[in-house]
């Protein structure tokens, strides 16, 4: 995606990144998603509870959400939740130990990866799904 800016007269143009929020309260695994998502070439933002995350969420132009279940201050379900009820359509991407796809009524996208991962494989395979998802 292009944008445009004029500024004094003069045109800019400038990529702009898709954003990949990852709401996740270890610091270790939520810089390893960083990597494996900014190795795509997305932006990232991190978020280390399901509070920052919807407020990231509501200030920013969130492409994709990779989110853990258990979290402080707003766990995922409850964000997941605000998603649907504020009318997102981010895709979703829960990379937790344990995910019940039914306390998460989600008009959009919801995938599932096992945390934490335990092969390269698995680690492909989520960069895989993370393109195939932002296109």
């Amino acid at each position: 995606m292009f944008c445009v800016r004029f500024l004094s007269g003069k045109v800019f143009f400038s990529i702009m990144t898709k954003q990949v929020l990852i709401a996740e309260d270890s610091e270790s695994i939520r810089d390893r998603l960083d990597r494996l998502v900014s190795q795509l070439g997305y932006g990232v933002i991190q978020a280390q509870d399901g509070q920052e995350a919807w407020e990231q969420i509501q200030t920013n132009n969130i492409d994709l959400l990779v989110t853990d279940i258990q979290m402080p201050n707003i766990d995922g379900y409850t964000l997941i939740g605000k998603l649907q009820e504020g009318r997102y359509k981010i895709p979703v991407i829960v990379h937790s130990a344990k995910f019940d796809s039914a306390k998460a009524p989600y008009d959009g996208t919801i995938d599932y990866f096992k945390k934490p991962f335990d092969s390269r494989a698995e680690e492909g395979k989520f960069q895989e799904k993370v393109r195939e998802l932002l296109g």
